[in-house]
This record gives structure tokens, sequence and C-alpha cells, in this order.
């Protein structure tokens, strides 16, 4: 009699044609699918907590890089399903990275009781700008070594995105955290007491 779908008039269900593309599919791109599954699943599923989701997608892409590294084959077009993930999640870390630590600084400096205190005058926009930019030039100094510190590791984290990542890069942030902090304490140097 042949196979049951000759004998049915309707087409199946998606769900059944991606599970039965994962089963007799290259093996190749199976686990590339299935981490694009989880990361597609995750956007899908946001407000009911899809962004625990993104961990099991980060795993499976990062796994599939080094199982296709291991075989000496590049990704190819197999990159555009398991990137996102790595991408979203380092997109992440940098954006708290630089900024999180430093806006909590400025926040201390500029904290009512440690800024007024030291200058004995009524706080205004200048000071609260010139405390968060002295403690966001501060963090980026700090993260920049810190970063240099730990560039192997995080290379292996966000692999393949810091492939090509030196340490000499990380002297822009640091560059950065030098100016920042210097304008900062430029624009609180005139209500600091001498």
């Amino acid at each position: 009699l042949g196979a049951p779908e000759r004998w049915l008039d309707r087409e199946p269900p998606l769900w059944h044609q991606v599970m039965e593309r994962l089963r007799s599919g290259p093996e190749d791109w199976r686990l590339a699918y299935i981490a694009f599954a989880f990361f597609v699943s995750s956007i899908i599923f946001l407000p009911a907590g899809g962004v625990l989701l993104l961990a099991p997608a980060y795993i499976l892409s990062r796994a599939y890089i080094d199982f296709m590294r291991d075989k000496g084959e590049p990704l190819g077009a197999r990159r555009w399903l398991v990137y996102p993930p790595i991408a979203i999640l380092f997109v992440f870390a940098v954006i708290t990275a630089l900024v999180g630590p430093a806006v909590g600084i400025g926040a201390f400096i500029f904290e009512e009781s440690g800024l007024r205190h030291l200058t004995g005058q009524r706080l205004n926009e200048q000071m609260l700008i010139g405390a968060l930019l002295t403690g966001a030039g501060a963090w980026w100094v700090v993260m920049s070594g810190l970063t240099a510190v730990l560039m192997r590791p995080l290379r292996f984290i966000f692999r393949p995105i810091l492939d090509r990542f030196r340490k000499r890069h990380l002297l822009w942030i640091t560059l950065l955290g030098v100016v920042s902090a210097a304008t900062g304490l430029a624009m609180l140097w005139p209500y600091l007491p001498l």
C-alpha cells in the first residue's frame, strides 16, 4: 500500500515537517537548526521569560562552532543560524560592562552626602555630569585592564566574535576612560576645596 502520507489528501502540520527535517536532514546542520530554534523561541516568548531560552541557544551555538572547527570545515551559511545568540549575549555583556558600573561609580561620587560634604556647596548639573564622567572614566580604565587580564577566557566565551580582538584594541577604551575622567575632574575642579 505504500506510505500512509500517500493516501492522505492534506499536508502534515508545519511542526511535523520541521521535526521530520531535523530527523532526516544533513547531520551537519541539525545542531545549528536547533540552536536557531531556541533563539527564535526566546524572541517569540520574550514576555513570558523567553530570555531564559538564550542560554541553551548560546550553548548549542558554541558547541556547533567548536564541532565544525574540530572537523576543519568552515561554517559557511550556517553562521547565520549560530551567530545570533552569541552576538546578543555579547552586546548585552558589553553594554552592561561599559555602562552599569560606570553609572554606579558616578552615582556614588555624586551621592548627596559625599560630594556635598566634600565641596560644602549645593549640588548642580555641572557637578552631576562631572561626577558621572569621572566615575565612567575611572571604571573604563579599570575595565580595560581587567579585560586584558581575562582576554583568553573572554575570547573562548565569545568565539568567534572575539577571534580577531587583541589587547591593543583595549587601548581605545583606556584612552576614552582617561579623557572622560580628566573632563569630569575638570568640571568638578571649581567646586573642590583647595
